[in-house]
């Protein structure tokens, strides 16, 4: 399957690079590495995250990082919809 980043999670995982690369730029290029790592993972194992309460949507917990991974798993691709902090508020499925 296919990986597909919406603009929305392209622009967390910049924000996530740029917050880490003021406070450590070693930090910030393995944390992102990682991310990656794990959702290039969803295409061999795409129900690998839990379900949410938005219907279709999953979210995938990284192990090694706090953060979590909310996406789609559709025909042929998996569409990664958003990409946040563990201790940030919930995310409602919307466009917040």
């Amino acid at each position: 399957m296919k990986i597909f980043y919406t603009t929305r999670a392209g622009a967390d995982l910049e924000a996530i690079s740029s917050f880490l690369r003021r406070r450590s730029p070693h930090a910030s290029d393995s944390v992102i590495q990682e991310l990656r790592k794990q959702i290039g993972a969803l295409s061999d194992f795409p129900l690998k995250g839990t379900p949410t309460a938005t219907v279709g949507t999953r979210r995938l917990t990284i192990s090694r990082y706090p953060y979590l991974v909310f996406y789609r798993p559709e025909e042929d691709t998996i569409s990664i919809l958003h990409i946040r902090h563990a201790s940030r508020r919930p995310w409602g499925g919307g466009e917040d």
